[in-house]
């Protein structure tokens, strides 16, 4: 019955636009069947052909032109890592509040993951360092995640500081000895 209706809609539409094309072709009641399923077969041959616009949403952004200096070493990995993230969005994981960021004039997005943790969403991922500066400045922060690297702030304390350090530590032990045994199974295989 939709079909039926949908197609009779689609008539109407398409004899609308023959008609202002022309005042001297067919009327409706003159049009037969078969002249019905050809103007349906081109109106939807029509709307198979998309336009690349409506498309634009999903390719991905343009990425910035990075150029990084060969020449000179590499003294702070932060800043190539800020200069890398220029354009992208980036998360940042925070134990702090959003008032002092927007006070700060700096715009995020903020998603909370439980009382005391939130994930800020940054447009510009260059800007997630100074979003981490600013954050490890205030009192009630205790910590800040950015490039599964911890900054500690002045609200944290020293045992969830201790905490956090040995289960880095572990994590580093485990992918190391990890590391280890393909090593090893990599060098059996090739005898």
């Amino acid at each position: 019955m939709t079909f039926v209706f949908v197609r009779f809609l689609v008539l109407i539409s398409l004899l609308s636009v023959a008609k202002e094309k022309s005042q001297t072709e067919k009327i409706l009641t003159d049009y037969t069947d078969e002249e019905i399923d050809q103007l349906f077969d081109k109106w939807e041959e029509n709307e198979d052909e998309k336009d690349p616009d409506d498309y634009a949403h999903l390719k991905p952004p343009k990425q910035p032109n990075v150029q990084f200096d060969l020449s000179k070493p590499i003294s702070n990995v932060d800043d190539m890592l800020k200069q890398s993230k220029k354009g992208r969005r980036h998360h940042v994981i925070a134990r702090a509040g959003q008032s002092s960021l927007f006070n700060a004039n700096i715009h995020t997005q903020r998603y909370m993951l439980d009382d005391i943790r939130a994930i800020f969403v940054i447009q510009d991922g260059s800007v997630a360092w100074d979003v981490k500066d600013f954050l490890i400045t205030q009192e009630d922060c205790r910590s800040v995640e950015l490039e599964q690297k911890t900054y500690w702030g002045p609200g944290a304390s020293a045992e969830e500081r201790r905490e956090k350090e040995a289960k880095t530590k572990k994590e580093e032990e485990v992918k190391e000895n990890a590391f280890k045994k393909m090593a090893e199974m990599q060098g059996k295989q090739e005898l």
